[in-house]
């Protein structure tokens, strides 16, 4: 079966309780919306952090697809110093 990878940084690992994980991409998350919301009920606490996800190392917006076997990535607030 198919699957997405999904990586994990900081705030967003700890939430999950690993750095890497997969998801069947036969689920309902077929935008990124759709896959955030997946994650929320699966792992409640990430609704309480603020993180941004890429799709295939790329910042990806609400309503962009997942392309089959795509490679997440959970991205927690950072900040430059």
């Amino acid at each position: 079966m198919p699957t997405y990878t999904i990586l994990a940084f900081g705030q967003t690992a700890d939430a999950l309780q690993t750095d890497c994980l997969t998801l069947p991409d036969d689920t309902d998350a077929t935008n990124v919306a759709r896959l955030k919301q997946t994650l929320e009920d699966i792992y409640p606490q990430l609704r309480q952090i603020s993180y941004q996800i890429a799709v295939n190392q790329q910042l990806a917006l609400p309503d962009d697809a997942l392309p089959q076997h795509a490679i997440i990535a959970l991205l927690p607030p950072f900040s430059g110093g």
